[in-house]
């Protein structure tokens, strides 16, 4: 089996199982460091879209070249679906690379690949329609958004970059040692503007 075709595989299963593994966090850096540092309207646009880009990792490519490879993989292991099952494929992907599934009879893959709708996957948007509406830390959003703890990171990099978070302060209630108090952060849509203050008549 040719190395390409294992890395194809393996590449998918990492991204299944720790999505925050491909993200360039260093991409990131330099795209919000320029960010902060640009001037020109249409240059900053771009700028958000590229950092968007940067922190939603490709799923739709991978398990497209996960479908390609495992034919390589069955000519030499089986059909079997419930190894790649236990590690987090869906069924419908495994289904499209020609594995079986519960006794289902194997699929051609060159039909079933015709037939191959994108992966869903939660775009940058998505992301930030989960955040809690009050201040929240890391932990918490990790908590109420269903993602790792590296994942919110990630996103809380992007969306102060973006400026669609924006940081409240230390949690009140944070662990009492000195320099482990977490940081908190709310969405920019949700923090009340400044009461305006009549003129006096």
């Amino acid at each position: 089996m040719k190395a390409e075709v294992e890395d194809a595989i393996r590449r998918y299963l990492d991204a299944l199982r720790q999505p925050s593994s491909l993200v360039d966090h260093q991409r990131i850096s330099e795209i919000a460091q320029a960010l902060e540092d640009a001037d020109d309207p249409l240059e900053r646009v771009r700028l958000r879209q590229a950092l968007h880009h940067a922190a939603e990792p490709d799923f739709d490519a991978l398990a497209a070249a996960f479908v390609r490879a495992v034919p390589d993989w069955i000519r030499e292991h089986g059909d079997d679906a419930r190894p790649f099952l236990m590690e987090g494929v869906p069924a419908g992907v495994a289904r499209q690379a020609g594995l079986r599934v519960a006794g289902e009879p194997a699929r051609n893959n060159r039909s079933a690949t015709r037939r191959r709708r994108p992966v869903r996957r939660l775009t940058y948007q998505g992301w930030l329609n989960r955040v809690p509406g009050e201040p929240f830390t890391v932990r918490q959003l990790g908590a109420a958004a269903d993602m790792t703890s590296n994942a919110a990171r990630v996103f809380i990099t992007t969306a102060l970059a973006s400026g669609d978070l924006v940081e409240v302060g230390p949690a009140e209630d944070g662990p009492a040692q000195p320099g482990r108090i977490p940081m908190t952060y709310q969405r920019a849509d949700r923090i009340a503007p400044p009461a305006k203050i009549a003129r006096a008549i």
